[in-house]
């Protein structure tokens, strides 16, 4: 049983001031996070982005949430069981060596997940979102939210999960294809 508490702290706890969380426009971070693993390359996620990309992108199941949800502030270790089985799910489903623990495989595969969300989102909705460093920040969940009430999803909450992404690659494909054959 998940303590109350503690995952209020992971998933739930509201983004700190600005000064403390690196914006878009910074260099990734020289050292890397406590727990990525050792033989990865640094990353260019802190923990509270890694949690906050595996929040929104649907793989963290949170029995409630706050308003910055599924942004997190919470820096601290990717050890919490939460994490862990959302690091597990992300991984199965990119077909990753199941972990738990964000490696340098996994951490690829994210960094191209949100590199992918981000181009589509970009190319679909017009959204001029972050192309070098893409995290799921305010901006990301405001786009989502709005294709998802275009396309009429049920669930209209910014959490990119599968489903929306799925739907959002086959638009993408066929605003691309429609584009490429009006210029024949």
């Amino acid at each position: 049983m998940i303590n109350r508490p503690l995952l209020t702290m992971l998933i739930i706890s509201p983004i700190v001031a600005a000064q403390s969380m690196p914006t878009l426009a910074l260099e990734a971070p020289k050292t890397q996070p406590a727990n990525i693993e050792s033989h990865a390359q640094t990353s260019i996620y802190s923990n509270a982005e890694v949690r906050s990309i595996l929040n929104g992108l649907g793989f963290t199941e949170a029995p409630e949430v706050g308003a910055d949800y599924p942004l997190t502030s919470y820096n601290g270790t990717l050890k919490d069981q939460v994490t862990i089985d959302a690091v597990k799910a992300f991984q199965k489903r990119n077909r990753l060596k199941v972990t738990g623990r964000i490696d340098a495989q996994t951490r690829r595969t994210l960094e191209r997940v949100m590199k992918t969300l981000h181009q589509q989102l970009n190319e679909f909705m017009g959204a001029n979102l972050q192309r070098e460093r893409p995290i799921y920040g305010r901006r990301t969940i405001e786009v989502v939210r709005i294709f998802q009430h275009q396309i009429g999803a049920a669930i209209q909450d910014g959490i990119a999960r599968q489903s929306d992404r799925q739907q959002l690659q086959k638009l993408t494909d066929s605003h691309s294809h429609s584009s490429n054959n009006m210029g024949n």
